[in-house]
């Protein structure tokens, strides 16, 4: 860390750290990872002038070996063959699934008397609570944070909360109101299906519920998923019914109105 003097200093900090598995997570460390690879591959064998490798997206699976191009040899020279990196790969797979909280958040030890007020700072830099608080109530406190932060990422870019369109301050104060009565919506709509479905895959899949009209009266739905298949059986909604009329579409708005 840095003095008030812009010096570096070491200082000792203390935390609390919880090593946690998922097997979910493990999948799609998998999964995101042989993307990036596959993305990577498709540079292998290139020449660079640079040698310096990239720490960051796809690029990071890759090194750079020293090529001579008269002789076909790796050998330090001015320019570089870009190999896929089978090393940090086989590194990374290590770790797929596991993940550390670190935290100050302690609780009281066992036999240890409650102390007045609900939290206080010990002489070691702790936070700890007027109560045990074990790791499970430390991973439930970071999911609650981390859908905090999810929520900050949802109002950016599904929701575009940003009124750049806008220049009045009623139409911004009204552009962040509907932002945000939608985000409430979408949450509820969330908590109701236990978490399963992203913000992100709920709104695509009731985006693409739209009908396409054939006739006089008559409209046809050609979209269908799982995702609107869950958010069907807990509103009461048949979205894979393929054709509507338009008196079927109004009378099923006033009954979603009348049971929401």
């Amino acid at each position: 860390m840095t003095d008030r003097q812009g010096k570096r200093t070491k200082s000792l900090v203390n935390e609390r750290q919880i090593v946690v598995y998922s097997a979910q997570y493990a999948q799609r460390a998998r999964m995101e990872r042989a993307l990036a690879v596959e993305k990577a591959s498709g540079q292998i064998y290139a020449l660079s002038k640079d040698a310096k490798p990239s720490a960051y997206g796809a690029a990071k699976y890759l090194k750079k070996v020293p090529f001579d191009r008269s002789t076909g040899e790796c050998m330090p020279e001015t320019e570089y063959l870009v190999m896929l990196d089978e090393a940090r790969i086989e590194k990374e797979e290590q770790f797929d699934g596991y993940y550390v909280i670190c935290t100050n958040v302690i609780g009281r030890e066992q036999g240890e008397a409650p102390f007045s007020g609900p939290y206080r700072y010990t002489p070691d830099g702790f936070f700890q609570l007027n109560r045990t608080v074990t790791d499970d109530d430390i991973i439930e406190i970071y999911k609650g944070l981390w859908r905090i932060e999810e929520t900050f990422k949802v109002m950016k870019s599904e929701l575009k909360a940003r009124p750049v369109f806008l220049s009045t301050e009623s139409h911004i104060r009204a552009h962040f109101f509907i932002c945000f009565v939608s985000l409430l919506l979408m949450r509820l709509l969330e908590y109701r299906l236990d978490w399963q479905y992203s913000a992100a895959a709920m709104q695509q899949a009731l985006a693409s519920a739209c009908g396409t009209s054939v006739g006089k009266n008559l409209y046809v739905f050609d979209y269908y998923d799982a995702v609107l298949e869950a958010i069907g059986k807990n509103l009461g909604i048949d979205f894979s019914k393929q054709s509507r009329t338009l008196q079927e579409i109004r009378h099923l708005l006033a009954q979603t109105k009348r049971k929401h």
